[in-house]
């Protein structure tokens, strides 16, 4: 970017604004859930009628909030963190941006604003749980398989997260922090277990089928399903496992 180009000087504009205020209230919020990887769209809904001329996405993923890329009518988007070089793509249509490539690093508290006459308005606030569930299972030969799971989750450098394992279907209370060990029968080859990740003000989950890791090696990641308590959870495989589907009771 040319610091002296039109475009280079309102970034440098935007950035000595935003240094100088505080972050508003009152925007809507929007809990995003992905795995390592994988792609996160912030979408920004706005009326058709609004003439949105600029605007700066921010995060406090890594540190200190900072400015990710900003948009200025009439430019291409820049990217404004090494971080992000290469991984971000904007959405003009539908004025989102979206981050590919997914790392833990990714994780955390984001948000966009547009610069007014008026000062800055805050537009939307994300918060972006990236999961990495990693299980190591040893089989005998009776069937009986051995397994630990490990839940992790990026959400922000420093960012304190709580975590919770229980069976998928069962309604008590699980068992506390990121590790869970299980020993399960062939019986159990379809039971699936949800690690719930706790921070930022937002809870978040995903599912895993443990038992199938036990039929594809000593080391495997199991499937994978991103989505809420409240709702149905969409499956992503994440090793040489069958297609399914499965909806939170």
């Amino acid at each position: 970017m040319d610091a002296c180009s039109p475009i280079g000087l309102f970034i440098f504009a935007l950035l000595l604004q935003a240094a100088g205020m505080g972050t508003a209230e009152g925007a809507p919020r929007q809990d995003l859930t992905h795995r390592v990887g994988e792609s996160a769209t912030f979408s920004l809904e706005v009326l058709q009628q609004s003439n949105i001329s600029n605007l700066l996405w921010r995060s406090s993923s890594r540190g200190p909030m900072q400015a990710v890329a900003a948009w200025q009518a009439g430019n291409p988007l820049e990217v404004l963190s090494e971080s992000y070089s290469g991984r971000v793509t904007f959405l003009e249509q539908s004025l989102s941006l979206k981050i590919s490539n997914l790392s833990k690093d990714d994780g955390g508290f984001y948000n966009v604003v547009e610069f007014q006459d008026e000062g800055e308005a805050l537009l939307k606030e994300y918060i972006l749980f990236i999961f990495d569930v990693r299980i190591t299972a040893s089989r005998s030969a009776n069937g009986t398989c051995s397994l630990r799971l490990l839940c992790e989750v990026g959400a922000g450098a420093k960012t304190t997260v709580k975590f919770n394992w229980r069976p998928t279907l069962s309604k008590g209370p699980g068992s506390q922090g990121p590790a869970l060990h299980l020993v399960l029968h062939p019986a159990d080859a379809d039971k699936s277990y949800t690690c719930t990740a706790a921070a930022l003000g937002s809870q978040q989950s995903v599912a895993v089928i443990p038992y199938q890791s036990c039929n594809s090696g000593a080391r495997a990641a199991g499937l994978l399903w991103p989505g809420s308590l409240a709702g149905p959870i969409a499956e992503t495989v994440l090793g040489p496992a069958f297609l399914a589907l499965l909806v939170l009771l």
